[in-house]
C-alpha cells in the first residue's frame, strides 16, 4: 500500500473518530439531566448553549459551554497527536515528505464541528457548532481566538444577540488568519526546496496561510448557512435578545 493511500485511510479514521466525539451533545445531556426534557423541543429548538441558557438556566448552559469546548479541544488534540505519528505509516519519510500536524488539527476540528451539527447519536439534530470552532481556534492560535472573542462579546454587549456575535466572529476567522499568517514563513506541505518555493514548480506546495485561510472560510460559510434563519429574523427586527431563564420557585 502506497503512502498516499495510507494517509487517506488514516485521515478518514481520524475524521470518523472526531465526528463521533463531536456527536456527543452536551446541550441535550445536561438539559435532560437537570430538567428532564429534550432541549430541541424548547425555545429555538437548537441544541446549543444559548438555547439552554434561555430554556433551562445558567448552570446547565455553563456546563454545556464548558464541555462543548472540551469536546472541541479533544478532537483537535486527536488530530494533532495522530499526525505527529505519521511515521507509523508505511512509506512515510519525514525528511523528504514533511507534513505539519496542523492539518490533523483541522481534520479533527472540522469533523467534530460536523458531528456537533449532525450528531449520529441524536438523529442528526444538533447545534450550530460555534463553540466547537472556538475550541479549535483557541488551540490553533490564541491571538485569533482573543480577537474573535472580543468581537463576539462586544457584539453581544451592544446588540444582546448571540447569533450576530457568532456570525461576526466567524467572519473574522478567515480575515484574521490571512492577516496574521505570513506566506513567506509558513510551513510547507509535502516538502519543497528553496528553488521550488521561489519558482512555485512543486505541485504540492502550499503555505500554511493559504490552507488555514481557505479552511477558515469554509467554517465561516457553514456557520453562516446555519444562521440563515437568525439573519432573516435580524433583518425583520424579530431576533430574540439574550435572556436567562429565571429560577422556578
Amino acid at each position: 500500500m502506497s503512502f498516499e493511500v495510507s494517509l487517506i485511510l488514516f485521515s478518514l479514521a481520524i475524521a470518523v473518530a472526531c465526528y463521533l466525539i463531536g456527536s456527543v451533545s452536551f446541550a441535550i445531556i445536561f438539559t435532560w439531566w437537570f430538567k428532564r426534557y429534550d432541549i430541541r423541543d424548547k425555545g429555538s429548538g437548537n441544541a446549543g448553549a444559548t438555547n439552554v441558557l434561555r430554556s433551562a438556566g445558567a448552570l446547565p448552559a455553563a456546563l454545556t459551554f464548558i464541555f462543548d469546548m472540551l469536546k472541541g479541544i479533544a478532537a483537535v488534540a486527536v488530530g494533532y497527536i495522530a499526525f505527529l505519528n505519521l511515521h507509523l505509516l508505511p512509506g512515510y519519510d519525514p525528511v523528504t515528505l514533511p507534513i505539519d500536524p496542523v492539518y490533523g488539527m483541522f481534520i479533527g476540528g472540522f469533523f467534530s464541528f460536523i458531528g456537533h451539527i449532525y450528531p449520529i447519536y441524536y438523529k442528526f439534530r444538533g447545534g450550530k457548532g460555534v463553540i466547537c470552532v472556538a475550541a479549535m481556534i483557541l488551540i490553533l492560535d490564541w491571538r485569533v481566538f482573543a480577537i474573535i472573542a472580543g468581537i463576539f462579546f462586544l457584539t453581544i454587549l451592544l446588540s444582546r444577540m448571540v447569533s450576530l456575535g457568532s456570525i461576526l466572529g466567524a467572519l473574522a476567522f478567515p480575515i484574521l488568519t490571512y492577516i496574521l499568517y505570513s506566506s513567506e514563513f509558513s510551513y510547507i506541505w509535502f516538502g519543497t526546496t528553496p528553488l521550488e518555493i521561489v519558482s512555485g514548480s512543486n505541485p504540492y506546495y502550499i503555505t500554511l496561510r493559504t490552507f488555514e485561510t481557505t479552511a477558515a472560510a469554509c467554517f465561516f460559510a457553514i456557520v453562516l448557512i446555519k444562521h440563515i434563519p437568525n439573519i432573516k429574523r435580524i433583518i425583520r427586527g424579530e431576533e430574540k435578545h439574550i435572556t436567562i431563564k429565571k429560577k422556578e420557585s
